[in-house]
């Protein structure tokens, strides 16, 4: 027995210092914070166990407690002990000095020998009463049992070996208790622990411990919270525990023999009442109701089947908590109809006022967080409730789905998505999918493009589109409702602006004609020409008219915005290109004093043709005509204020999403 002890001890080191090595104890970090303090509050009912046990020499039950409550000599032996852990753990808490518990401790003792002496009951007789910890049984001084080679020859090897699968068990249960102590411990002392380390330095000290004939040994809850209620949070303290288990080794335990049982047994009522009135009591308090049943789940489990158990079903409970907490994190971060959230294509009044008409035919739905049955439910729940509103149901024709702040979806989720692509089809809605390419998100897209290819008749609409990012799937969108809609609306004929149609509301006669046309030069813009650069003086305003320019804009933003708390933080520098046709640039610059940088840089995308008016025929108009000056600063003005409108709120708009 003795061997398999030592082999079993110096396999459970070995796995602590392989686990160390690997960097695997930080495994623990992902224990919820309710399940710990469940494993500290089990503690205190198995250290307040284990009092009554030093105390009586029975173990705690209903039955027992009764018959210790019945025998004279019992209740006398755990009154004190009660007594003096109470008293210690009301001290400690009236004053948190370093020598308040040694003081109890001596004072104590003293005390509970001063009583028994006016009982007449001397020590010896104390004693033979069962008061105290000694007699021990007859034994000599330690001796490892390497050096005793007449013990080695007796050992079964065979049979040692037989017993490995409960050997690695044990070690596999020594692990767990190691990591939970380590972790309990941080929040006890309320600093950090390196529990790769402390595995190492375990394993080093079991293996030495098991050659040595040792049992199995790791950080004690007990005594490092009775050190560091004590104040003695240094390593000194480590090398005098250490030399007093020497000092026992050498002596043996007979050293030990006129210890009063209520002084240990107070020890332990003491650090029993420490944990449970930290976790019950002030948890009741400072937690919330959700956490504190899981901590009364794993404290019951504990009391009645024990700490593994306990820890299995805290973590079972915290799950189903945090799932119940979870699914309550709304998966929409934000919907919109086409119109009232534009892409980045100018449109002209026509085509906005149209799309503004056809936007109850849309439904745009920007998603975030993970996706898992919890919480995809409400995706579904808004669609159909989309779907059931008055007319929508024949209305609806578009539905987007923006993934730029998913983080994750596991495979509950899928079935959710599955129904959304049903409906869909059933309703012949076209199903636009943006910002989907996450490594993370390929079941999703392959389950939607599967129903994308299955049972869909030539006549239907139906169909599964992907884009890069929510505006490229917003233009598309948008083109398809245009194309489809443009000659019953008759937009081929709507107003657009032209150079002829600005001269023609600024201008009154044909002088005035004459010189709007010298101040505005014609330009020919060739696709790849750069028009400006970010930081290039605005000293001219550009009328584009057939051509197509897009202006690359770095838009910074605010790193911490993380209100979504999952894939929210944006980068500090996002490029937005702004296509710009049939509208003025530079006008915003131009106006502002003359001379103001540029903004962003501006490359023609397509060829075509233009004007340019620059400050110094800005100042001959107004010098020679000086009215036609001011209703070519009108107009401007006005298109001006209707650009920056448009232009804030897509940009206040697009970046919320």
């Amino acid at each position: 027995v003795e061997a398999m002890l030592a082999v079993t001890t110096v396999i459970c080191g070995s796995l602590f210092l392989v686990l160390g090595r690997l960097q695997l104890g930080n495994i623990i970090r992902f224990l919820p914070s309710p399940v710990i303090g469940g494993f500290l509050a089990g503690s205190g009912w198995v250290l307040g166990c284990g009092a009554f046990q030093v105390l009586t020499g029975v173990k705690l039950d209903p039955a027992t407690l009764l018959d210790v409550l019945q025998d004279p000599v019992r209740s006398a032996a755990l009154g004190p002990g009660v007594v003096f852990g109470a008293a210690m753990t009301a001290l400690s808490r009236w004053n948190k000095q370093w020598y308040t518990i040694p003081t109890t401790l001596l004072g104590g003792t003293a005390i509970y020998f001063a009583a028994l002496s006016t009982q007449g009951v001397s020590p010896q007789g104390a004693m033979d009463l069962g008061l105290l910890l000694g007699p021990f049984p007859e034994g000599g001084r330690f001796s490892p049992m390497l050096l005793e080679t007449a013990k080695l020859d007796q050992v079964l090897w065979r049979a040692v070996w037989d017993q490995l699968p409960r050997m690695i068990t044990v070690a596999g249960l020594g692990t767990i208790a190691i990591l939970l102590n380590n972790t309990a411990l941080e929040v006890q002392l309320e600093n950090d622990i390196d529990v790769n380390q402390e595995l190492q330095a375990a394993g080093l000290s079991n293996i030495l411990a098991g050659l040595g004939g040792g049992l199995i040994g790791y950080h004690s809850l007990g005594s490092t919270t009775l050190g560091y209620r004590m104040g003695a949070g240094t390593r000194f303290t480590g090398f005098v525990i250490s030399a007093c288990y020497v000092l026992a080794l050498w002596a043996g335990p007979g050293s030990l023999e006129f210890l009063p049982k209520a002084l240990v047994g107070g020890l332990l009522v003491f650090l029993s009442l420490s944990f449970l009135s930290e976790w019950l009591v002030e948890g009741f308090f400072n937690m919330s109701r959700s956490d504190y049943g899981v901590v009364l789940t794993i404290l019951a489990t504990v009391a009645g089947l024990g700490y593994m158990p306990g820890v299995v079903v805290g973590i079972l409970a915290a799950i189903v908590v945090f799932v119940s907490d979870y699914s309550k994190v709304p998966v929409v971060r934000q919907t919109f109809e086409c119109g009232k959230l534009c892409s980045t294509v100018q449109r002209s009044a026509g085509e906005r006022a149209e799309l503004l008409a056809r936007g109850p035919s849309t439904k745009a739905i920007v998603l975030q967080g993970f996706l898992f049955f919890g919480t995809a439910y409400g995706l579904l729940d808004l669609v159909k409730g989309n779907l059931a509103d008055a007319g929508a149901k024949s209305q609806q024709k578009y539905l987007l789905m923006d993934f730029r702040y998913v983080v994750g979806i596991d495979g509950s989720a899928l079935s959710i998505f599955k129904k959304i692509s049903a409906m869909a089809r059933a309703n012949n809605i076209m199903l636009i999918l943006t910002d989907i390419g996450k490594p993370e998100l390929e079941p999703v897209l392959t389950e939607l493009r599967g129903e994308s290819s299955r049972n869909v008749g030539e006549d239907e609409d139906y169909c599964v589109r992907e884009f890069e990012d929510l505006d490229r799937g917003l233009q598309w969108m948008e083109d398809t409702i245009l194309s489809r809609y443009s000659n019953r609306a008759g937009l081929d004929n709507a107003e657009s602006l032209s150079f002829k149609s600005i001269m023609s509301s600024v201008c009154k006669s044909e002088d005035d004609e004459a010189q709007f046309r010298k101040a505005w030069r014609y330009v020919q813009f060739q696709a790849g020409d750069v028009v400006c650069r970010k930081g290039d003086f605005a000293d001219r305003i550009y009328f584009v008219e057939t051509a197509e320019l897009s202006a690359s804009i770095s838009a910074p933003l605010d790193e911490e915005d993380t209100s979504s708390g999952s894939n929210d933080k944006q980068p500090s520098n996002t490029q937005l290109n702004l296509p710009i046709m049939n509208n003025f640039l530079g006008a915003v610059g131009f106006y502002s004093n003359f001379g103001t940088v540029r903004f962003a840089d501006v490359v023609v995308m397509k060829t075509g043709s233009g004007y340019v008016l620059t400050k110094e025929a800005v100042d001959l108009m107004a010098e020679a005509n000086p009215d036609l000056a001011i209703r070519t600063h009108m107009v401007l003005a006005g298109h001006l204020s209707e650009t920056i409108i448009a232009r804030n709120k897509l940009l206040t708009q697009y970046y919320q999403t």
